[in-house]
């Protein structure tokens, strides 16, 4: 019976979540880059579609993201930790310098 029950935890600890991520530019054109963080240095990826707004589900427990615009304008890297039991509100990436748009 405890041979069982380790198996089963066994298998829910190798089977893992996943996270929702939400990232978008402001404004819009900002190539978006990621990469993992924590046990390992993880390589930048390019989150797909690359431009203005992208959503994927990643296994990591949290992550670092940034934007480029055509111009070589680069926004501010952010940290983001993740949680299996909960999706982070959307991240936005803003250019140096852009201000936004007044709220109607």
């Amino acid at each position: 019976m405890k041979k069982i029950l380790f198996l089963c935890a066994l298998a829910a600890l190798a089977a893992g979540c996943t996270t929702h991520v939400r990232i978008r530019t402001e404004p819009e054109g900002g190539v978006i880059r990621y990469r993992g963080e924590g046990r390992a240095n993880f390589r930048w990826k390019y989150a797909y579609p690359t431009k203005t707004k992208t959503e994927f589900d990643t296994y990591y427990g949290r992550i670092t993201t940034y934007a480029t615009w055509p111009d070589g304008a680069e926004s501010d890297k952010v940290t983001v930790p993740l949680s299996s039991f909960a999706d982070p509100p959307e991240i936005v990436l803003v250019k140096p310098g852009h201000r936004p748009p007044p709220a109607k």
